[in-house]
C-alpha cells in the first residue's frame, strides 16, 4: 500500500489551481492510492478517473470545511 500526491505541476484541469476544500482519493485494487486537491466537482472527476483506469475501485471525498467524508465504489459496467 502506498499513498501519492499528486502535484499541482502534474495537473491539467486550470480549476485544479484555483483552492478548494475538496480533495479525492482514489484507490486502486492493490491499496494504493492517489490524493488530489482543490477538486471542484468530485463526483465528476471520480467516474471520469472510474472510465479511464479500470484498475481503480473506490474513491473518497473529503470536504474539509465541512469535515464529511464521502465514499464513493467502481459502478458495475464501468
Amino acid at each position: 500500500m502506498s499513498k501519492f500526491k499528486v502535484s499541482q505541476n502534474h495537473r491539467v484541469s486550470d480549476l485544479s489551481h484555483i483552492t478548494t476544500e475538496i480533495e479525492v482519493e482514489l484507490i486502486d485494487s492493490n491499496n494504493n492510492s492517489k490524493i488530489y486537491e482543490n477538486v471542484h466537482y468530485p463526483e465528476s472527476f471520480i467516474n471520469k478517473a472510474f472510465v479511464r483506469d479500470s484498475n481503480l475501485v473506490r474513491a473518497i471525498i473529503r470536504r474539509k470545511g465541512e469535515g464529511s467524508v464521502t465514499e464513493m465504489t467502481r459502478p458495475d459496467g464501468i
